[in-house]
């Protein structure tokens, strides 16, 4: 994947002597700065053998929420904490409704993800918010020197999860659950709580990913963005994650 990734590289720089400046390959990163904090979470429960289709609509309320909030003049900083308390309630719905009731968790968030989109249609009434507060923007569209704001939290992510994933006992135990959730569960790992905190994991990532994505256009959309998931799941497999859990990274 790398050597062909290489090679479109030196082709596209042939192509065009503007490729490879530092700002087309900053401007290259930012766009895919949302699918990859979508990808990163996504990673965490397929590694833990499991599957997660509402992350895309996870995103989408709970940046809805947030934007009706700073719409009605709440703090910026109190409208992204609601939005991640919204990503942590449908975690945990999602992880307690998997292990406690031993169901399929592609049915589980196929349900949850469609009453995560048809919550956002019935309170927003169908209608995207505009022009949501610049203190807000900021998070998609600032910068810090010159990285783009969102870029640097996308680095800050990669970098947790990577250690978490190679270097920790828990990252550890969710390969381990991945391969084998019963043996785990008899040599003593704790397996549906580590389940429900890669659900939690996987919501935060995608309110984070919805916030950057909703900043980057000053806008609370009202309907999701079209074949997402799909190109997250393809990007998470094409990265090496197995579909059956166990094996993966987020490099």
């Amino acid at each position: 994947l790398f050597g062909i990734i290489l090679v479109i590289g030196v082709v596209f720089s042939f192509m065009s002597p503007y490729f490879l400046t530092a700002d087309n390959l900053i401007s290259i990163i930012r766009q895919a700065t949302v699918m990859v904090v979508y990808a990163i979470g996504l990673t965490f429960v397929m590694i833990g053998g499991m599957i997660d289709i509402s992350i895309v609509n996870i995103g989408l309320i709970s940046t809805m929420i947030a934007g009706i909030m700073m719409e009605k003049g709440q703090p910026v900083w109190l409208a992204i904490l609601a939005a991640f308390a919204i990503g942590l309630i449908v975690g945990v719905v999602n992880g307690v409704m998997t292990t406690a009731f031993d169901l399929n968790p592609m049915i589980v968030t196929l349900g949850t993800s469609s009453l995560c989109s048809g919550g956002t249609l019935l309170i927003c009434g169908g209608t995207s918010i505009y022009n949501l507060p610049s203190a807000f923007r900021w998070l998609g569209r600032g910068y810090l020197g010159i990285v783009p704001v969102q870029v640097v939290f996308m680095i800050l992510i990669f970098i947790a999860a990577q250690i978490m994933l190679s270097k920790t006992v828990f990252g550890r135990r969710i390969y381990a659950i991945g391969g084998n959730a019963q043996v785990s569960k008899l040599a003593g790992i704790r397996v549906k709580t580590y389940q429900i905190l890669l659900f939690v994991i996987c919501s935060l990532c995608s309110v984070l990913a919805g916030l950057i994505s909703s900043s980057k256009i000053a806008t609370a959309s009202s309907t999701p963005s079209a074949n997402m998931f799909m190109n997250v799941l393809a990007a998470v497999v094409i990265g090496g994650t197995s579909l059956s859990g166990g094996k993966g990274s987020v490099v």
